[in-house]
């Protein structure tokens, strides 16, 4: 028993001997990174990792250092990381203390494949110590390239704004949030595509979509790279075709023939709420048919561009003395052709046949005989009927007696004087 003892302790103090003679020791090992920021895949910007060593003795130093490399438990990629001061190196014997740095610096623009953990070990070959530590160096997603599209449309209509985020060449996936006029957070709404129904002039103005995309790729590598976002504005504008009126000028109705010139105008009043970037089409048509350029002539052609609100007018001018073809039907369309809007109204250009020329012969006929009395009439304009409104020169007659009284006789009497039983005579 006591010679197992003394072998025990003989050992023991053998340990201590080779200590003792060796007496170095590893005490700090130092991982860290420059520039500490976080940097962006794609990046330029060189960083370097660097392995600081700090090494003691009890005597002056005799051995040889070790240093290696990690990352995710793998061995660092030459073509990612370029190491300098390689290990192993011979300490100097003649300190007692003394730092050892040893640093790795990227190679090419910052990738995925700079992301992890990086553990630097370092160990002393005679006296068989290490030591080891980590700093894990995160890369961070560049910002999603936003594609938004803005949206016109009308009141009471469905809006739908698209905002679209691409990364190149990383597996992502994106989380989208709308914020809406006034920055008010739009619940519910993840997607890119952003859809408002039966819209008003309220919903009109700003909207924010922000993307934020998030890495799908590595598990390993997953841990180490960090969510990027980006933000981009929309518009939403609210048009609508107020009113759309076709008039005429002068507004008598002309004579066929005459050479006086007409114009039918097509005013088209827009209004419109928000940043408005719309293209209205206003387009003729006459019973239906399109515009005779040889009879009419359209000024101020549309498209016209649309930003705010205001009066869009198109004119047509009757081109020659007014005839046939001018009249009609004539139909003004107006269409918001982004906002999905068509207002149509119409105006009947009426004409007036010219007095036609007449030819009549009278007739001279004798009592209870007959009489023809001829009305001719001609116009130069095809199509056309006559009616003639013939009246005759009848007679008709009657009699009634018709008295009169001879007046009241002037009387002259004389008076008589006589005898008894004689004649008496009285003149009157």
């Amino acid at each position: 028993m006591m010679i197992e003892r003394f072998i025990l302790l003989c050992s023991l103090v053998g340990v201590l001997c080779v200590e003792t003679s060796c007496g170095e020791n590893i005490d700090i090992v130092t991982v860290t990174q420059t520039p500490s920021t976080v940097p962006v895949i794609g990046s330029t910007t060189k960083y370097t990792i660097t392995c600081d060593v700090t090494v003691s003795c009890t005597e002056l130093c005799n051995d040889t250092l070790s240093i290696s490399w990690s990352l995710n438990g793998d061995s660092i990629n030459s073509a990612t990381f370029t190491e300098s001061n390689n290990s192993p190196l011979p300490l100097p014997g003649d300190d007692t203390m003394f730092v050892v740095a040893i640093t790795l610096s990227t190679f090419s623009d910052i990738t995925l494949s700079h992301a992890g953990q990086y553990k630097c070990t370092a160990s002393l070959i005679t006296a068989g110590k290490s030591r080891s530590n980590t700093t894990d160096f995160d890369v961070k997603l560049p910002a999603p390239l936003i594609t938004v599209t803005n949206d016109t449309v009308t009141d009471d209509s469905t809006a739908t704004l698209v905002c679209l985020s691409s990364i190149s060449d990383i597996s992502v996936s994106f989380v989208y949030k709308w914020t809406g006029p006034e920055n008010l957070a739009i619940s519910g709404e993840t997607d890119g595509t952003l859809i408002i129904s039966r819209v008003d002039v309220g919903d009109a103005g700003q909207y924010m979509c922000t993307s934020t995309a998030s890495y799908t790729g590595s598990e390993v590598e997953s841990k180490y790279v960090i969510d990027s976002m980006n933000k981009a504005s929309v518009y939403l504008a609210i048009i609508d075709i107020d009113s759309i009126i076709v008039t005429q000028t002068p507004s008598n109705v002309p004579v066929i023939g005459s050479t006086r010139e007409y114009t039918i105008k097509c005013d088209v009043t827009l209004s419109c709420t928000g940043l408005c970037n719309g293209t209205i089409t206003i387009s003729w048509s006459l019973n239906g048919n399109s515009i005779n350029s040889a009879t009419l002539t359209e000024s101020n052609n549309s498209p016209f561009t649309v930003s705010s609100n205001g009066t869009f007018t198109s004119t047509l001018t009757t081109v020659g003395d007014i005839s046939l073809s001018h009249a009609g039907l004539y139909e003004c369309d107006a269409d918001l052709t982004n906002a999905e809007q068509t207002v149509s109204n119409t105006n009947g250009f009426n004409v007036k046949l010219p007095a036609p020329s007449i030819t009549v012969t009278d007739d001279t006929v004798t009592v209870d005989s007959t009489a023809t009395l001829m009305c001719t009439s001609s116009i130069s304009v095809e199509d056309v009927s006559f009616v003639s409104l013939i009246t005759a020169g009848k007679s008709r007659s009657n009699t009634t007696d018709f008295d009169v009284k001879l007046p009241a006789p002037l009387i002259t009497v004389t008076n008589d004087t006589v005898t008894d039983d004689s004649t008496a005579t009285l003149v009157c």
